[in-house]
């Protein structure tokens, strides 16, 4: 949705026995909570939570533009992804896994902005370092996965470690070899590379020998 729903808050004041006076009149600590919310006093509600009641005052938000719920929470984000070994770069305090380049964020075809470590963010991502051809526009979304594809980066982990897989297994035909498949070595592969390339490599029989001294 291009906005969030309204709500309705709730705030507790006052317990119900001190908001009014015996003869059903405001007290000042109703009056008091009441002002302090800019609500009128006729508006406040009597409400049980648990066995006692309170006075309640609600208020009506309005539903934020998502695209600014989302420039604060991928901000948040960002920082809040947790590394088993991060780097500072530049002058800041910052740390982080490997500095932070270009920052893409699109909601609805429209920039969602974010600026964190002075990298402000756009349309505009990148794909392999040495294969693709320069910057990547993207107008939405939803060709992100596909522009990437095409610019050498396979975004999919799942894709990408199909390929892997896939490739090892058809070196290994060729060779006339036989894969023995190792889950945790191939979870690191497909996290260490953005495109991955399987190929088979030959060494000197002579390698295979061991020293008399062995």
């Amino acid at each position: 949705p291009v906005k969030q729903p309204d709500a309705v808050k709730e705030i507790r004041g006052p317990k119900a026995a001190q908001a009014y006076d015996a003869d059903n009149q405001p007290t000042k600590a109703l009056l008091g909570f009441a002002r302090g919310q800019g609500v009128k006093v006729e508006d406040i509600i009597i409400k049980e939570l648990g066995d006692i009641a309170y006075a309640i005052a609600t208020k009506k938000e309005a539903g934020q533009a998502t695209k600014n719920v989302l420039s604060e929470s991928l901000l948040r984000f960002i920082k809040g992804i947790p590394f088993q070994r991060s780097m500072r770069w530049g002058y800041s305090e910052m740390r982080f896994i490997r500095p932070i380049r270009w920052i893409t964020a699109i909601f609805g075809g429209e920039v969602v902005s974010i600026e964190f470590e002075n990298v402000k963010s756009g349309k505009v991502t990148f794909g392999h370092r040495f294969l693709s051809s320069g910057p990547i526009l993207l107008g939405s979304v939803e060709g992100y996965v596909e522009a990437l594809r095409q610019a050498y980066v396979l975004v999919d982990v799942e894709e990408r470690r199909d390929w892997i897989w896939e490739q090892i297994q058809r070196v290994a035909t060729d060779c006339d070899g036989r894969v023995i498949r190792d889950d945790d070595l191939l979870e690191e592969v497909t996290f260490l590379v953005e495109y991955p390339t399987a190929f088979a490599g030959m060494f000197s029989a002579d390698y295979l020998i061991i020293p008399s001294e062995v």
